[in-house]
């Protein structure tokens, strides 16, 4: 095949009668197979001009590439009769100029016009073929399509005016027509890939219906102005509500749990009796104080009466020593009945299994909530933690109330971060707004939710951005200091 291609390239230059005449199915063959043995767009479309120069005589053969809605060339045979380089810039520019009027034109241009011809506009190639110092006589081009869709043109440029009159373009642009969908393949197989979503966009787009580009078009509007109309940036994160103020209450004396009169859970009231511890111990210390108390006011009595001046002294003060005793075992007894110190909610201390048990001074018995609304504590990543300021709003969702919202007010930001499930958090402290705490009569320490603040306006597609070109900057600063 390579033989043939060769074979017609030396019959080609032996008889001049014969280099515009139609290509026969041999050479037609030999095209194809030398076109196809390149895998590449630029040698591809170097050996197509080559042959095509060989085969009809051409002084210079140009193929052009559509792009960007203008033509570029992109291949030349016999490059060195460019000239110099401002000679090749002025060559280039006047074939992709007469590439372009024929491309515009969507069909073949001839120049000068043969006679009978339909009408064209030539201005392009006229200044092709007549430059200052020129020497071409004739040019001619073609556009080339694959797909149904206009790749690129060829423009061929003969030095006899009359190469025209026996150049057949409809043969010509019958086999153009097999060979350029192999060179847009080659080419779209050679650009990014960003590159070929877009063309295939492009086309589809294109070939697409006036209803479809409507409502393609009107989606792309409303996409472009959901990411880019401002709207109220919110940071969210896990939530969980904590007392404001926890009390506990201590066992006052040694001794054994007698009634226990709350659970956790309950809404006790201030004065509200909650625990006892057995008194018999403390009533048995009293009555024998008692005892004593009387034992020391009878010799007293008796010494009073012989007058002993003394011993009254020495009865007196242990009397007064004992009856100090007597104060102290029934301020005792007194709290044997621990008593609620303020309206609250019982959190932890469920003893009513352990009535009997031994107790000693400072154990810990019941923790109670103060009745007010509880805080909020909501977790923020450490890469958001610095939008956060005190004041800013808030809404609160919890698990236990997901058809309803809580209003909060950020209050105070922790200064130490704390690691939870493997990412570094910050505590973010809230209250509830006046509005919110009507309802707070439900909420419970330990439920949990979902808590968003407002953080400031800004486009949804800068709140994406900004994450994303963080992360970059900290990997790039990572890999390349």
């Amino acid at each position: 095949m390579t033989r043939s291609l060769s074979d017609h390239r030396t019959t080609t230059a032996r008889d001049p009668a014969n280099t515009n005449g139609p290509p026969a199915l041999t050479q037609l063959v030999a095209w194809q197979a030398s076109l196809m043995s390149q895998d590449r767009f630029g040698p591809a479309g170097i050996q197509l001009v080559s042959d095509l120069a060989a085969s009809f005589g051409c002084a210079q053969v140009a193929l052009g590439w559509w792009q960007r809605q203008r033509s570029h060339l992109r291949a030349v045979s016999n490059p060195g009769a460019l000239g110099d380089e401002a000679g090749a810039v002025r060559a280039t520019r006047a074939f992709e100029a007469a590439m372009d009027e024929c491309i515009d034109q969507g069909g073949l241009v001839r120049c000068p016009e043969p006679a009978g011809s339909p009408p064209r506009i030539t201005l392009a190639h006229a200044a092709l073929v007549q430059p200052a110092g020129g020497d071409l006589g004739a040019v001619a081009s073609l556009p080339l399509h694959a797909c149904g869709r206009v790749v690129g043109a060829l423009t061929l440029c003969w030095r006899d005016p009359q190469a025209l009159a026996r150049f057949d373009p409809e043969t010509l642009a019958h086999q153009l027509a097999l060979m350029a969908p192999w060179l847009d393949l080659l080419h779209r197989h050679e650009q990014p890939l960003w590159q070929r979503a877009t063309q295939h966009v492009s086309q589809r787009w294109q070939r697409s219906s006036r209803l479809r580009r409507g409502l393609g078009g009107g989606l792309a509007m409303l996409a472009a102005g959901w990411l880019l109309w401002p709207v109220t940036h919110e940071l969210g994160g896990r939530a969980r509500l904590d007392g404001q103020q926890e009390r506990s209450l201590t066992a006052p004396a040694d001794g054994f749990l007698q009634a226990v009169h709350a659970r956790p859970g309950d809404q006790v009231r201030a004065g509200q009796p909650l625990l006892e511890l057995a008194p018999q111990d403390l009533e048995v210390d009293a009555r024998r104080l008692e005892s004593e108390i009387a034992r020391h006011q009878n010799a007293y009595m008796a010494a009073l009466a012989r007058s002993d001046r003394a011993q009254m002294g020495v009865q007196l003060a242990r009397s007064d020593e004992v009856g100090a005793q007597l104060q102290q075992v029934r301020r005792e007894l007194g709290r044997t009945r621990i008593e609620a110190p303020m309206d609250a909610l019982v959190l932890e201390g469920d003893l009513t299994r352990s009535v009997g048990m031994p107790v000693r001074r400072g154990d810990t018995l019941m923790r109670l909530m103060p009745d007010q609304a509880p805080r909020v504590v909501i977790e923020i990543d450490e890469r958001d933690i610095d939008a956060v300021r005190p004041g800013q709003p808030a809404r609160l969702a919890l698990s236990a109330l997901p058809w309803d919202t809580l209003a909060l007010q950020v209050e105070r930001v922790q200064p130490a971060a704390h690691v939870v499930e493997g990412a570094n958090v910050f505590e973010v402290e809230a209250r509830l707004q006046p509005g919110a705490q009507a309802g707070a009569s439900v909420l419970r320490p330990g439920l949990t939710g979902v808590a968003r603040i407002e953080v400031g306006r800004q486009s949804r597609l800068v709140a994406l951005g900004s994450r994303v070109a963080d992360w970059l900057r900290l990997q790039w600063w990572r890999w390349n200091g």
